[in-house]
């Protein structure tokens, strides 16, 4: 028996909501336990590929500082290093296509 949650006019119990006569309890678990373990190896795939940016950038953050983060000119001759222009035009086309992600995403009539 399965219980639409959207035309319920009572509180749905947790057997309601359940409604697998085919399934089994341990392949419910080890699924949820592989999942579990895909997202714990994403999470950990993120701060390694962080750790290993960092550490491949120090020598050049000792040598140049954070002040490319705010600086806008790029002189190579003067070892004068800018990022401030590529960070703000990834933060504009970002914004465009998250605006048109959302025009894109509404019903139509």
């Amino acid at each position: 028996m399965t219980v639409d949650p959207l035309k319920v006019d009572r509180p749905l119990a947790q057997s309601d909501l359940i409604t697998s006569d085919q399934g089994s309890p341990w392949l419910d678990q080890g699924f949820a336990r592989i999942v579990q373990g895909v997202a714990l190896a994403t999470v950990g795939l993120l701060f390694w590929m962080g750790w290993v940016i960092f550490r491949e950038a120090t020598p050049a953050i000792r040598e140049f500082g954070f002040g490319f983060l705010t600086r806008q000119e790029w002189d190579v001759n003067a070892l004068q290093f800018g990022a401030v222009t590529y960070i703000y035009g990834t933060l504009v086309s970002s914004a465009i296509a998250s605006c048109l992600r959302f025009l894109w995403a509404l019903p139509s009539p």
